[in-house]
């Protein structure tokens, strides 16, 4: 997959994921950060503190890596699907009632479905040209 744009796959479905720059030092910090923590317990580090901050990135990058590598989202001539780490959400494009969109240190897209909503960043790769096709074809509410 190229970092500038989505994914196309056969029967006109183009996959939009977050890029492999953000994916893999996620992943290289998770397993940093879990091995970090196998090594204070195996040398017997017990002071609360020390164990807590590192648990800490454990579970931060844990969180953000499911996030950016079970993140997807299909779009076809029938409609949009967003796969995320923990839910499903599948839409017609008669469903699609818009995108919110909010500035921030990154720009975050809400599409609201009559199905669902769900979230995404700029970080995800072909942003823009997914969030033009959403608006192109969504079916404000009446």
């Amino acid at each position: 997959m190229s970092n500038r744009a989505a994914n196309h796959e056969p029967d006109g479905v183009r996959v939009f994921r977050y890029s492999r720059l953000i994916r893999y030092p996620v992943f290289v910090a998770s397993a940093f950060w879990a091995a970090a923590t196998v090594l204070l317990v195996l040398g017997g580090e017990s002071r609360l503190e020390i164990f807590g901050g590192v648990l800490f990135f454990v579970v931060f990058f844990l969180f953000f890596g499911a996030l950016y590598w079970r993140t997807a989202i299909r779009i076809d001539g029938r409609g949009i699907a967003y796969q995320g780490p923990w839910r499903k959400v599948r839409a017609g494009w008669s469903e699609v009632v818009g995108v919110d969109v909010y500035s921030g240190l990154f720009r975050e897209y809400h599409v609201v479905t009559r199905a669902g909503s769900f979230a995404f960043t700029n970080l995800l790769v072909g942003h823009r040209e997914l969030v033009a096709e959403i608006g192109s074809r969504a079916q404000p509410r009446r």
